[in-house]
């Protein structure tokens, strides 16, 4: 496993490890993972523990496999064969989800590609349950923390080009597992910071288009905040519920007003985009059974900025304004709003 040997400021290549012989470096790799295998089959009682063999890979991963001295071809037969590591019995620590996170800024991209062939194997159902229990009674924070990265990971991911653009990424499989997830124990303050991370970083004429990878984060992004994505009965929310919800609104406004700087994005596109940002206000507002409630005009409030915040020479003001006027007038079929009449 150790391709060089460093000795007095030298670095010196080991037998099979040369940029010719790879073929050979990637069976010995093969054989390797052969071994771990059998391992974690023999002793399953190892497996799922800080302690146990995957975690101590990703230790040698992270503090030397994946570091600069490292030639890009050895990484790359790394990557190649390490994939094939049975993952669903990794255990990541926080710890281990934060020097995942901070991989993302690197500027040799192999590295976060190799883990986003690693998340999608991880059993998170297990790994949530587990911190839930074994965790939050001496570290509250610890649910909210390991949700938290979980999520930041997944926008990242969605975010990265050559990654969405693999044939065989499992990206898409993952979002969808953790959409199941219970999202109450993030906290307001963690979700703000990722959505910060998202607005910072996304291309925001991608909102407008409804199959773009964005999109599926914003969908994910909702879900985070608490948003139901059907008419549900009242159910018990967070108490930072309110303030997540209303931070997603601010961003999706934030981002589609963006858009209005450019004259050449066809104005159909906004029209989708806002009812389906109303649609999903009005299917809170509904299932929570409190129209009129005070979170229900405060989302409002985020989403009539739409009204007052376009680029001065825009050709989309009036499609905006028409919109959310339709949206408005429009009610879901599931709603029972009341008309109002005055008697005589």
């Amino acid at each position: 496993m150790t391709p060089i040997k460093q000795t007095d400021n030298t670095m010196n290549f080991q037998p099979c490890w040369n940029d010719v012989d790879s073929g050979i470096a990637s069976d010995l790799i093969g054989h390797f993972v052969t071994c771990i295998k059998s391992l974690q089959n023999r002793y399953p009682s190892l497996s799922f523990s800080p302690d146990d063999a995957m975690s101590r890979l990703w230790n040698h991963y992270k503090s030397y496999l994946s570091q600069s001295i490292v030639p890009g071809y050895i990484l790359t037969v790394f990557n190649t064969r390490l994939v094939e590591l049975p993952w669903e019995l990794f255990f990541p620590t926080q710890h281990v989800l934060t020097q995942m996170i901070e991989m993302e800024a690197d500027s040799i991209e192999e590295k976060f590609i190799f883990i986003s062939r690693i998340l999608p194997q991880i059993n998170w159902s297990a790994v949530v349950e587990k911190y839930g229990s074994h965790f939050a009674p001496t570290d509250p924070n610890a649910p909210s923390d390991l949700i938290g990265s979980l999520l930041l990971l997944n926008i990242m991911m969605l975010s990265k080009k050559r990654i969405m653009e693999c044939q065989d990424n499992l990206i898409l499989e993952l979002v969808e597992k953790v959409l199941s997830f219970s999202w109450s124990s993030l906290s307001a303050s963690a979700y703000t910071q990722i959505i910060q991370w998202q607005e910072d970083h996304c291309n925001p004429y991608m909102i407008l288009e409804e199959k773009s990878c964005l999109r599926i984060a914003i969908k994910l992004l909702r879900v985070a905040s608490e948003f139901p994505l059907k008419i549900t009965s009242q159910q018990e929310e967070s108490e930072g519920a309110a303030e997540k919800r209303s931070c997603c609104v601010r961003f999706e406004v934030s981002l589609i007003l963006r858009c209005t700087k450019r004259s050449d994005i066809s104005l159909d596109l906004y029209s989708v985009s806002i009812r389906d940002l109303y649609r999903t206000i009005e299917v809170a507002a509904i299932s929570d059974g409190r129209p009129a409630s005070p979170d229900t005009v405060t989302l409002l409030s985020e989403f009539l900025n739409l009204l007052n915040n376009s680029h001065p020479d825009s050709t989309a003001t009036p499609t905006i304004l028409q919109t959310v006027l339709q949206s408005i007038l429009s009610p879901h079929p599931g709603s029972s709003r009341p008309v109002d009449r005055k008697s005589g």
